[in-house]
């Protein structure tokens, strides 16, 4: 029999991350057969990642696995993993998975002897440990949750005692961080086209319209104010046509002082403008880079599902 190193196919000298890589991948291969239509596969899927796990636990631990390496020599009989599709090619073949052995490796004795595996129901309740029907949602006899919606496909296809989904595959606490994960990013989303519709509009408005409303005004008070004054001194005297010119004169200065205002205030407002916009794009940077993360963190967690 295989050693769980020869079963996961790495080497003795492999290091945690590549262990872990090569546990996920068969792992993935088994869970979806959790579900299977035939309970030997079935049965077969569950020892499998029972298997799985005793390996994780044994191999990514330094003093077990020193533990491990020591008992069998790196050669010791341990229980090792059949490949899931050659599995599902031969139904009607004898098992060919092997329960852990443990640690350590049995006697040929005790293995020749050992009576085979019972097969498990995994519709029986894991509070009462009634069997229930396929499929069944909630247990017939204690009611206990059976099965529930998964969080990633939102079917009812997750089982309770596996916390796998038969339809979408997902581990249930995985499913349910990426829900959580997606309603970020969707809150993300509306808030970024908010903040790109108060740039637009902020962008859209019209710098010194209010200056050039009051600038109007001001010309035609000067201007009748001139008009006036040189009729009243073709209406009179010499007199009056001097008084009159001065009026044109303190019109014209009048004028010049509104021209520069008018420049000044609307540079100023402008520079406001600007101001505003920038603060608006730095907070729509902002957003971007969140979902940017919160759309990489979606993506590792599909990877592990």
């Amino acid at each position: 029999m295989a050693n769980y190193y020869e079963s996961l196919k790495i080497q003795p000298s492999a290091s945690t991350s590549e262990i872990n890589a090569a546990i996920d991948e068969q792992y993935n291969q088994w869970r979806r057969l959790v579900t299977h239509h035939d309970p030997d596969v079935v049965n077969q899927a569950n020892q499998a990642l029972r298997t799985l796990e005793v390996m994780r636990s044994t191999l990514t631990n330094p003093d077990k696995r020193a533990g491990y390496d020591a008992a069998v020599g790196l050669a010791g009989a341990v229980g090792g993993l059949a490949d899931p599709n050659l599995l599902l090619q031969n139904l009607a073949a004898k098992p060919l998975m092997t329960p852990p052995a443990g640690m350590g490796a049995q006697p040929a004795a005790a293995q020749a002897s050992a009576a085979p595996p019972a097969k498990q129901n995994i519709w029986e309740c894991y509070k009462c440990h009634a069997d229930n029907p396929p499929h069944s949602v909630h247990c017939f006899k204690c009611g206990a949750e059976l099965m529930r919606a998964c969080p990633e496909c939102n079917e009812v296809a997750s089982m309770v005692a596996t916390k796998m989904c038969g339809k979408c595959g997902y581990n249930y606490d995985i499913a349910t961080e990426r829900l959580a994960l997606k309603q970020q990013i969707l809150m993300r989303q509306n808030q970024k086209k908010e903040i790109t519709l108060r740039m637009s509009n902020e962008m859209s408005k019209s710098v010194g319209q209010g200056c050039g409303f009051q600038f109007l005004g001001l010309v035609i008070f000067i201007s009748a104010l001139g008009i006036a004054g040189l009729t009243l001194a073709f209406i009179l005297d010499q007199y009056f046509l001097n008084y009159g010119s001065g009026y044109w004169f303190l019109a014209a200065i009048a004028f010049v002082v509104a021209l520069i205002w008018k420049k000044t205030a609307t540079n100023g407002q402008k520079n406001e403008q600007d101001v505003r916009v920038n603060t608006i794009r730095e907070e729509l940077n902002s957003k971007d880079n969140e979902l940017s993360h919160l759309v990489q963190k979606l993506d590792s967690l599909a990877k592990r599902q």
